[in-house]
């Protein structure tokens, strides 16, 4: 038979805690928002008058931004390009900005390209 005695409910509920949340909300992040957070966990202790930090987290929150400025050009020919077979042909292709740094590459008929010059601005 199942005892229907509640007084292990008033037990509990003097020893009962709110559980606390706190949540830090960046709507629209920034580079300069890029760094350690941090999150303490603590009490206030009534006898010392001192907080107690009991735990503490922290995450690195890494912030990247596509480049802002990307172009492909021909080096001293106006489009559209042209050339007569043997001469030089001299394609640039820019990005500039960004974080991390934007890789470069070069393909011809979906073949990587070797180039001899790369310059990360």
């Amino acid at each position: 038979m199942f005892n229907t005695n509640y007084s292990h409910m008033e037990d509990y509920r003097k020893r009962e805690d709110l559980v606390y949340q706190s949540t830090v909300r960046l709507p629209e992040v920034r580079i300069s928002d890029n760094g350690p957070y941090e999150c303490h966990v603590g009490i206030y202790d009534r006898a010392t008058r001192e907080k107690v930090v009991l735990a503490s987290g922290n995450v690195f929150l890494t912030v990247m931004s596509p480049p802002n400025n990307i172009s492909v050009s021909a080096e001293n020919c106006p489009a559209p390009f042209s050339r007569y077979q043997a001469q030089n042909f001299t394609l640039v292709c820019t990005a500039k900005g960004g974080k991390p740094a934007p890789s470069v590459s070069n393909t011809f008929m979906h073949v990587s390209m070797m180039y001899s010059e790369l310059s990360v601005q």
